[in-house]
């Protein structure tokens, strides 16, 4: 009986590791669609820089020049 009650939880300890390497792999190669990133709006920094003649920054989707 004790052989069968550790084989039992030697196993949901295997499956709880793979189930948890499992979904940090799908978490850290996720994509997200394209659709979705283009209609959100968006603050290129670089053109921020150009666009204020020297240094700015973006924040909350606005390009702020100091």
């Amino acid at each position: 009986m004790k052989r069968t009650v550790q084989t039992l939880y030697r196993s949901v300890f295997a499956l709880a590791v793979v189930g948890s390497l499992s979904f940090g792999a799908v978490e850290a190669f996720g994509v997200t669609l394209p659709g979705k990133d283009a209609a959100r709006p968006w603050c290129d920094p670089v053109k921020c820089n150009v666009q204020c003649g020297g240094y700015g920054i973006c924040q909350n989707n606005v390009c702020l020049c100091y």
